[in-house]
């Protein structure tokens, strides 16, 4: 009985969506903003770093209804923190919410975003006092986040907004010798052209 009335909720909610307008926009963004990496070690005092965090990419939002859309996007982001580079692709896919598609601009949204590692920094004699590092990757090839963001309509074709990104795992590679924990946060402020 539980899972047909679930069933029947999601079949609702489904037709309620089709009944809408559809709308597909399309956008161009660009952003910079501090990024926060956060070292966590058993033995010894946490802590955190800040570095620039740069971004660049293509987005996609499809309008379920005048509040709420789904929105995706592939973006490059780009962070350095103590003279090593680490450049990511993040898929973020999340809901947005309008308050009134009519009246304001104002929009909020949240949620997962899928990191892949392109542009891996490899561990050298001034960031390791291991010989056996020396020459492998410091970074995991997948990270996973989560993205808030509130963003800001300004007539037809610009978004600007605010975005965090909160890292749930950690992004430092496991080998015998590390014993530290690794986790990026950013925030950034970032322009967007939608089409």
């Amino acid at each position: 009985m539980k899972k047909l009335f679930i069933l029947f909720v999601l079949s609702i909610v489904e037709i309620s969506c089709i009944a809408q307008t559809r709308k597909w926009e399309h956008s161009l963004v660009a952003g910079i903003g501090v990024a926060f990496d956060k070292e966590t070690a058993k033995s010894s005092v946490n802590d955190t770093r800040s570095a620039l965090a740069i971004k660049a990419g293509y987005g996609l939002s499809y309008y379920l209804n005048q509040h709420v859309a789904m929105h995706t996007r592939l973006t490059y982001r780009h962070v350095g923190t103590y003279g090593l580079m680490v450049g990511y692709l993040d898929v973020p896919v999340g809901l947005r919410y309008y308050l009134d598609a009519d009246s304001s601009p104002w929009s909020f949204g949240i949620g997962p975003v899928l990191s892949y590692c392109i542009r891996n920094d490899k561990y050298d004699l001034d960031n390791t006092s291991y010989d056996a590092l020396v020459g492998k990757d410091i970074f995991k090839t997948f990270g996973l986040g989560l993205q808030p963001s509130i963003t800001y309509r300004g007539g037809r074709h610009l978004e600007l907004s605010l975005e965090g990104y909160i890292g749930l795992n950690n992004v430092k590679k496991d080998y015998e010798q590390t014993t530290r924990r690794e986790y990026f946060h950013s925030f950034m402020a970032t322009i967007g052209y939608v089409f």
